[in-house]
């Protein structure tokens, strides 16, 4: 376990080594209140559009394969590419869109009184499992080991991809001075890879169906096709503590504040 001190935090993010000179991180949100509730996860911000496409998952009776979204696309030559869809379905209409976000570390979100600093360890978890690369990869047509590159040339900025792991991490969070309370939370960023419609919304495209040329044994088949991984998170190894001093007097009336503790709001 590794300890980080967060006496000089406060409620602007600015994590050193986090962001490369050509994009701005999304702003986290800013803690307005003694007893405001944060969001679990910031809005969103993008980053990179391609219009590039993905990769459809082509699934019959006994196999499954990876072919272009769209009919008549042929990477391959004559060979393994849809067909048309049945069934009165059609070519999905989005964009690859590359977002990132700050989420809240769970149970991080503490009160701190005066006197009553901590250190304590929290775990968190970054990076993808293996399931999820094998997925995305496939998706974007490279393969696992090829991902990273693949994003980053696909958005012309690194986008870190490893797998997952989870740590313990110990913050040292400061007391505030007499007569004040300090709200603390601590937030991890997360990178994005989705298919956003025409309207900005994550791509509702379900299971549909379509005939795949797979030759030679099988001819013209009719499969299920779906994007088994449309919206892709990949938490990052960033972390920053933002923190915020209210008076005490800041406490709702009829509430003693000092018989909280250091959780927070858990259980109010």
């Amino acid at each position: 376990m590794k300890d980080v001190d967060t006496g000089t935090a406060s409620d602007h993010l600015d994590p050193a080594g986090a962001s490369e000179p050509e994009i701005q991180l999304p702003e986290a949100p800013k803690i307005e209140g003694l007893w405001e509730q944060l969001p679990e996860e910031s809005t969103p911000k993008t980053q990179g559009t391609t219009p590039e496409r993905l990769m459809l998952c082509a699934a019959n009776e006994l196999n499954q394969f990876w072919v272009p979204d769209q009919p008549g696309v042929k990477p391959w030559g004559d060979s393994l590419y849809l067909i048309e869809f049945t069934w009165g379905g059609q070519a999905a209409v989005y964009t690859l869109t590359w977002r990132q976000r700050w989420r809240q570390v769970p149970n991080t979100y503490t009160h701190v009184f005066p006197g009553e600093g901590y250190t304590k360890a929290y775990k968190t978890t970054h990076g993808i499992s293996r399931t999820d690369a094998e997925s995305i990869s496939a998706e974007l047509g490279v393969e696992v080991g090829g991902l990273g590159a693949k994003l980053q040339a696909t958005f012309e900025h690194s986008i870190t991809v490893s797998e997952e792991e989870s740590e313990e991490t110990g913050y040292s969070v400061g007391s505030p001075a007499e007569g004040y309370v300090r709200v603390w939370v601590l937030w991890q960023l997360v990178d994005e890879v989705v298919a956003l419609d025409p309207q900005g919304n994550v791509l509702d495209f379900g299971t549909e169906r379509g005939r795949i040329d797979i030759p030679p044994m099988f001819g013209n088949s009719e499969c299920s096709l779906s994007y088994p991984n449309i919206q892709q998170k990949f938490p990052a190894k960033t972390f920053v503590p933002m923190q915020r001093d209210f008076p005490e007097s800041s406490a709702p009336a009829g509430v003693s504040i000092g018989a909280l503790g250091p959780t927070g709001l858990e259980g109010i």
